[in-house]
C-alpha cells in the first residue's frame, strides 16, 4: 500500500510539474498575441512553417474580435509588417501566416485550419489576406513533387494529424480540441529550440544539421544591397524555371484562389486579395509574369462577383529600388505597400463590422 502511495505521488508531482511548464510555455509563448511567421526563429517554434501551423490557437482565441490574417509567400512574409500595418486599420488584430515558397494548395491548408479551430459563430470576424503574385499560382505536382506541402509536413510531426490511405493528411482529434492538442505539443519544442539558438550564438558560421540558418539578410543589408545586371538575369531565369514552360501551365492556380474566395465567403468570413509588385527589370523580362497577367483577368471578375471579396491591384506605385531582389521589398518600403493595402483592407473591415451590428 505504501509503495502503491508513493507512486501515486510521485505522479501527482510529475504531473504538476508538467501543468506548470506547460502554463509557463503558454504563457509566455502567446504574450504577445500575434503570429507573425517572419519572427519565428526568434521563438521555441523556429520555423515559419511550424510557428504557422502551431501557433494558430492564438487567432483561434482571439477570434471574438476581428482579426486580419496575412497569407502568401516570402514577399509577403516580410512585406506586411504587423507592427506597421494594424495602426493603419484600427483597433484590429493582425497576423502574418505567410511562408516562404508556397502556393495556392498551402494557402488553402492554413485557411482550412484555422476554420477548424474558430467557432462558427467567430469566423465572421476573419479578414483573410492573399498577397499574390505569379509564383503563388506554380502548379502543385511541380511545387510539391512528394505531394506534400510544408504544411502537411507540419501537422504530421506530432502525430496530431496523419496520412489516410488516399494520401490526405487529416486530424486524429476532434476539431473542438484541435487548438489545445496544437498547445500541448509547445513544451516539447522548448529543448530544440534552445539548442538551435545557442549553436547560432556560439557557432553561427558552422551551425549543426538541423539547425535552421537565417533565412534573410539582416534588415540594413536588405536595405542597402545592388543588384548587379548579371544577378537579375540569373533571378529572372530562376522564377521562370520555377514555373516551368510556358506552354505547360494552366488556370489551376487561380481556380484555387476562386475556391479559396468562395469557401471564405460561404463561412461568413472576408478576403482581400492583393495583387503583389515586382521591379520593372523582372515583370518586363518575365514570361510567367505576361502569361499571369492574361490568365489573370476572367478569375478577378469571379473574385469580385463574390460577396465580401476585394481585389486589389499594388503592382504600380512602387520603383525598382523599393526592392532588395527580384522580388521582396525592402525593409523601407514596407511601410508603404502596408499604407497600400490597408485601404482595401479597410473596406472589408467595413463589411464585417457591419454584419456584426
Amino acid at each position: 500500500m505504501d509503495v502503491v502511495r508513493y507512486l501515486a505521488s510521485v505522479l501527482l508531482v510529475a504531473c504538476s510539474l508538467q501543468g506548470l511548464y506547460t502554463a509557463a510555455v503558454w504563457s509566455y509563448a502567446r504574450k504577445d498575441r500575434v503570429v507573425d511567421a517572419a519572427k519565428g526563429q526568434e521563438t521555441i517554434f523556429q520555423t515559419e512553417a511550424r510557428v504557422v501551423v502551431y501557433k494558430t490557437p492564438i487567432i483561434a482565441e482571439c477570434s471574438s474580435k476581428p482579426q486580419v490574417i496575412i497569407l502568401g509567400s516570402s514577399n509577403a512574409n516580410l512585406g506586411f509588417r504587423p507592427e506597421e500595418l494594424q495602426p493603419l486599420i484600427g483597433d484590429v488584430g493582425v497576423h502574418n501566416l505567410a511562408i516562404g515558397g508556397q502556393n495556392m494548395r498551402s494557402l488553402r491548408q492554413i485557411v482550412d485550419l484555422i476554420h477548424r479551430q474558430v467557432p462558427k459563430s467567430n469566423r465572421r470576424n476573419l479578414t483573410f489576406v492573399a498577397a499574390i503574385w505569379y509564383g503563388s499560382l506554380v502548379d502543385d505536382k511541380r511545387r510539391w513533387p512528394q505531394g506534400m506541402t510544408d504544411v502537411d509536413l507540419e501537422l504530421l510531426r506530432y502525430g496530431l494529424f496523419q496520412k489516410s490511405n488516399l494520401g490526405a493528411v487529416q486530424p486524429v482529434v476532434p476539431d473542438k480540441l484541435l487548438a489545445s492538442a496544437f498547445v500541448a505539443t509547445w513544451p516539447i519544442m522548448v529543448p530544440r529550440a534552445a539548442y538551435a539558438e545557442t549553436a547560432r550564438k556560439l557557432v553561427p558560421n558552422k551551425l549543426p544539421p538541423g539547425v535552421p540558418q537565417p533565412w534573410h539578410p539582416p534588415a540594413k543589408v536588405r536595405d542597402s544591397v545592388i543588384v548587379s545586371p548579371e544577378q537579375k538575369l540569373d533571378q529572372v531565369g530562376s522564377y521562370c524555371n520555377y514555373m516551368g514552360p510556358v506552354a505547360e501551365q494552366t488556370d489551376g492556380g487561380l481556380q484555387q484562389l476562386v475556391d479559396l474566395a468562395e469557401c471564405i465567403s460561404s463561412k461568413g468570413g472576408k478576403l482581400v486579395v492583393l495583387d503583389l509588385p515586382l521591379p520593372t527589370w523582372h515583370s518586363q523580362a518575365s514570361m510567367p509574369f505576361e502569361d499571369y497577367e492574361r490568365r489573370k483577368k476572367p478569375f478577378v471578375e469571379k473574385l469580385q462577383s463574390i460577396p465580401h471579396v476585394v481585389y486589389s491591384s499594388l503592382q504600380t506605385g512602387f520603383s525598382d529600388d523599393d526592392f532588395f531582389d527580384g522580388v521582396h521589398p525592402r525593409p523601407r518600403a514596407t511601410l508603404t505597400l502596408s499604407k497600400r493595402a490597408a485601404e482595401p483592407i479597410r473596406v472589408a473591415l467595413d463589411s464585417c463590422t457591419s454584419l456584426n451590428r
